[in-house]
């Protein structure tokens, strides 16, 4: 891309082709980070979060593996909190 008055040049990768296997962990340690983020947050919402649909069972698994914690009603958090 060439903008005036002055030049930049920028090479563009598209992400498959830089990083062509999945990193381990997966959409549930981008739930876990967004969670310790947001510090807590209505399950719900965490859902609506991502651009793609969320497994079935997926916050279950986390609080039922002691990675997420539910708090009163719907809240989740992270175990730090």
């Amino acid at each position: 891309m060439v903008a005036e008055p002055h030049s930049h040049t920028i090479v563009l990768s598209r992400w498959d082709h830089v990083f062509p296997r999945a990193a381990p962990g997966g959409v549930a340690d981008v739930l876990v980070a967004f969670v310790r983020a947001a510090v807590a947050a209505p399950e719900r919402e965490i859902g609506r979060w991502l651009r793609w649909l969320l497994p079935d069972g997926t916050i279950a698994e986390l609080v039922a593996s002691g990675r997420l914690h539910r708090l009163d009603g719907d809240l989740i958090a992270s175990p730090e909190v």
